[in-house]
């Protein structure tokens, strides 16, 4: 059992696609429990050739479904799961109820060969908990500021490159019939973006006495 739990912290350094490790894994094979798109499905593939002699099971999956089948594995202390696709929340989550091991050693043992100092710092902050690092980076989304030209010119006003100009620009294209300003608020927009607006611009979700602030 031993050198099976070797082979699988040693895969972290040869598979740099691996965002966490769970402490559960007994079982001889790797299993991963990921999301599904283009990227993902392209280090999942890469991972089943990374380690010679180490069998590595994908199964990718939406990511709703992905996370729900995360957190019934953890729950029930199935040893069922290793490598896991993750973001920033989710890690958090799952390291506070000691779902996770720490990869700072790792990192560490294979910074040079891997060059794992390349990674962008505030990405890799993104993967820690209480000062220690829970997964690696994999992808990070870009946000693109989309605007109508014609109107922008008409009313003189240049795209923003703060949060205060994106306010004023707002305020000054509202009217009764048109919004100043939108947000995607797709499934997975609320808790991500929409969130780092309103704890950017005003004041949060809830005042202090948690009454909604987000209804005006």
């Amino acid at each position: 059992m031993a050198r099976n739990r070797i082979g699988r912290r040693a895969m972290l350094g040869t598979a740099l696609a691996l965002p966490a490790l769970n402490v559960r894994a007994q079982s001889d094979a790797v299993t991963l429990i990921s999301h599904r798109y283009p990227a993902l499905e392209w280090y999942a593939d890469k991972m089943k050739s990374a380690v010679p002699g180490v069998s590595v099971d994908t199964r990718l999956m939406p990511s709703s479904d992905a996370a729900q089948l995360q957190r019934l594995q953890f729950s029930s202390a199935s040893p069922g799961m290793d490598v896991l696709w993750l973001n920033s929340s989710l890690m958090a989550f799952y390291a506070k109820n000691g779902w996770l091991e720490p990869l700072d050693d790792l990192i560490a043992k294979f910074r040079d060969e891997y060059k794992l100092g390349d990674i962008n710092p505030t990405s890799l902050r993104g993967m820690t908990y209480e000062g220690k690092v829970y997964g690696l980076p994999l992808t990070t989304n870009t946000l693109l500021y989309a605007y109508r030209e014609d109107v922008f010119s008409e009313r003189k006003l240049q795209p923003p490159t703060t949060w205060e100009q994106q306010v004023e620009i707002a305020k000054t294209l509202h009217s009764p019939r048109r919004a100043g300003t939108t947000l995607s608020l797709k499934w997975d927009m609320p808790p991500y973006e929409l969130s780092s607006v309103l704890h950017t611009v005003g004041e949060g979700w809830f005042d202090r006495s948690w009454r909604p602030l987000f209804n005006s």
